[in-house]
């Protein structure tokens, strides 16, 4: 009882204090937030969620600030970070809203004319989800996939002796030769090609396969040793049939892989960074 009795009164006394002091709290935090560079250095630790959605309400000056800071704008995946300066001692990152929310929320979830029966094993997602992933000024769309880009294509070709049940894969990469911030690979650019019936998701995020292809089944290592390894050095790693980079696709496309083809060629100008050649699997 007794103690009961001073648990009250020194909450009644903290109540007076706050009382009588409350403005120049107020004040002396309102005073930290006025400071531009301060502000900026703490939404710099807020998470991602927090950063596009609640934080940008909460007044105009914070939503300026947040659209405006290249820091932030890089940390959101909107504008590409430099391989030096403020990332040189950071690992590149993978943007984590992919595999949070829309690999298997959205990317695995979109059948089209192809898919047949690939798809029968994943739901739809409900129609209050998908216009919500879906509004025409969706912020995922304009992401990056990785910080910073590597502006790196990996194809892996599955249509040899070796592959899958061996140990070698034929490898070849292009890179991308972006000439601003607006040309590099977004993620809206992938859910297009899914949409038009050329990308098929793999299990793993930024894995695609074209479609209608002979699904080849792939033992689990393999799986961690081209997330781990070529989707390290890449942005996006397709498991193709064949694929030629020095190819440029001139006439009107007919066939599903030349359609493939020529999706990649609409990605932007781009030389060969290793022609196809084998690799040891393990």
């Amino acid at each position: 009882m007794f103690r009961s009795l001073l648990c009250i009164l020194a909450v009644e006394k903290l109540l007076i204090h706050y009382e009588r002091f409350k403005d120049e709290w107020r004040t002396a935090s309102q005073k930290v937030f006025d400071i531009t560079e301060l502000l900026e250095a703490i939404l710099l630790e807020t998470d991602m969620r927090t950063l596009l959605t609640s934080a940008q309400r909460v007044s105009r000056r914070w939503h300026a600030l947040i659209q405006d800071s290249s820091a932030l704008q890089m940390m959101l995946f909107f504008r590409p970070a430099q391989a030096k300066g403020a990332w040189e001692s950071q690992r590149r990152k993978t943007n984590p809203l992919i595999k949070e929310f829309l690999w298997d929320g959205l990317f695995r979830r979109q059948p089209t004319r192809y898919y047949g029966e690939l798809m029968r094993d994943f739901s739809r997602m409900h129609a209050k989800t998908e216009r919500m992933y879906l509004r025409k000024q969706a912020s995922w769309k304009r992401m990056l996939l990785h910080q910073p880009p590597t502006v790196r294509l990996g194809f892996v070709e599955t249509n040899n002796p070796h592959f899958p049940n061996g140990n070698a894969l034929v490898f070849s990469q292009v890179k991308l030769t972006p000439e601003n911030d607006g040309d590099f690979v977004r993620l809206d650019t992938l859910y297009r090609g899914i949409k038009r019936g050329l990308l098929w998701p793999e299990l793993e995020p930024l894995m695609f396969r074209p479609i209608p292809i002979t699904q080849v089944l792939l033992r689990r290592e393999q799986r961690d040793i081209l997330s781990s390894k070529y989707l390290v050095e890449n942005d996006v790693v397709f498991l193709v049939d064949r694929y030629d980079p020095l190819r440029e696709e001139r006439a009107a496309p007919s066939g599903q892989h030349e359609q493939f083809q020529c999706w990649i060629n609409t990605l932007g100008p781009s030389q060969v960074v290793r022609k196809p050649s084998w690799e040891l699997f393990f």
